[in-house]
């Protein structure tokens, strides 16, 4: 699962940054062409032009189709390897990747770091979201009679001391952007939510 995880989130946020012209062809070639000694054999320093040509294309099924040879390429740099670190049979099996193929993945999501997580857009909604976050956490914190919902309220009234905020930790950990949203709105801007609001 984690190295399937670590795959969509190289290969697929790549390719929402290159839909959205987050990274161009130039970042592209100065930024990971430049660790081609690393991983000289993947498919990005070997078909360096075609992918270039495709990953770069205005063509929506061009992308696609580099995106999808790219994690072909990363699955199959997976093998299964046997460790004898554990008594049951089954826990003994470990998936791995080959180192380059590992080196490429690793230049892809620090490429995305560098271009789209840092970009200051992002970097307002993140702070924007720990706002949301942690004045909702200080609310419920504060207000946990009045403002928690009835089974939160019942599970925190349970609670010991020290599993309170866990409660509210959770809650809050549970809500989707939305809804912790409306929720902030409803609190702190005077104008926004009614009794009869469905969220």
């Amino acid at each position: 699962m984690e190295l399937a995880d670590d795959i969509a989130y190289g290969v697929h946020d790549l390719e929402d940054a290159l839909a959205l012209g987050l990274i161009t062809s130039t970042d592209w070639e100065k930024d990971l062409l430049s660790f081609k000694d690393k991983f000289p054999t993947s498919p990005l320093i070997e078909e360096k032009d075609t992918y270039i040509q495709r990953l770069f294309s205005s063509s929506g099924k061009d992308r696609k189709h580099a995106i999808s040879k790219l994690i072909g390429y990363f699955v199959r740099s997976i093998s299964i390897e046997k460790r004898a670190f554990f008594q049951h049979q089954l826990l003994s099996f470990n998936a791995v990747m080959e180192t380059e193929a590992a080196k490429c993945l690793k230049a892809l999501k620090d490429l995305i770091i560098k271009y789209v997580i840092k970009r200051n857009q992002v970097q307002l909604l993140e702070f924007k979201g720990q706002n949301i976050v942690l004045n909702l956490f200080e609310v419920f914190s504060e207000n946990p009679n009045k403002l928690l919902p009835k089974n939160k309220l019942e599970e925190y009234t349970l609670a010991n001391d020290e599993h309170k905020k866990r409660v509210i930790c959770d809650y809050i950990a549970g809500m989707t952007d939305i809804y912790a949203t409306k929720q902030y709105c409803r609190l702190f801007m005077p104008n926004m939510g009614s009794i009869f609001d469905h969220i």
